[in-house]
């Protein structure tokens, strides 16, 4: 498998995980590309496939500004009304 065919698979098993994460389910079954690296403990291997997703993720997938960019009005001036700043003593 080459690397550009790995990475896509591995991006497209990260729905999964994440998904599997999110419902509170152990997701490292979902990865079996990783599997030689999470190893067999289970718990080990959920956090192994946490940190191993994290730094794909941060390298693989990276925000791309729109293609046309616009800028926005500033922001208008609150009419806010005018209260006397003395208070005023109050009776019960």
């Amino acid at each position: 498998m080459t690397d550009a065919l790995k990475a896509e698979a591995i991006y497209d098993a990260m729905g999964t995980v994440l998904t599997r994460w999110t419902m509170g389910s152990a997701a490292a079954a979902a990865a079996p590309f990783w599997r030689a690296e999470l190893g067999e403990d289970p718990a080990e291997a959920e956090l192994r496939l946490l940190a191993l997703s994290g730094q794909f993720l941060g390298i693989a997938v990276t925000a791309e500004p729109a293609s046309t960019l616009r800028v926005l009005p500033d922001i208008p001036a609150l009419a806010l009304s005018k209260r006397s700043t003395r208070s005023s003593p109050s009776r019960c």
